[in-house]
């Protein structure tokens, strides 16, 4: 079963990649129950250090496949894909359909 998790409740803040790191910790510990649906669209700034710590610490562990990084906002998607191109990760990005 997929577990949908708020962005929000992984850190309080999603600007640096310090916050990616604490971020990623609580992420992991959610993965160990199985894969996760990151609802990314509840704050107001995320940052590409944020988002690309996230993925560069889930491509390290080749957990990428396990994570679906769910969003509505077109700066959002574009972070990510430019985040995937330059660390050559294969992440699953899909609309949350507001």
């Amino acid at each position: 079963m997929v577990q949908r998790v708020d962005v929000k409740s992984l850190s309080p803040s999603t600007i640096t990649r310090a916050r990616g790191e604490e971020a990623f910790k609580k992420l992991r510990e959610l993965l160990e129950r199985g894969a996760v649906e990151l609802q990314l669209d509840s704050v107001d700034l995320l940052s590409m250090s944020f988002l690309d710590e996230i993925v560069r610490l889930l491509a390290s562990r080749r957990q990428t496949e396990q994570v679906t990084f769910v969003t509505d906002d077109p700066a959002t998607m574009d972070k990510l894909e430019r985040i995937a191109a330059v660390r050559s990760a294969d992440i699953c990005v899909r609309p949350g359909h507001k």
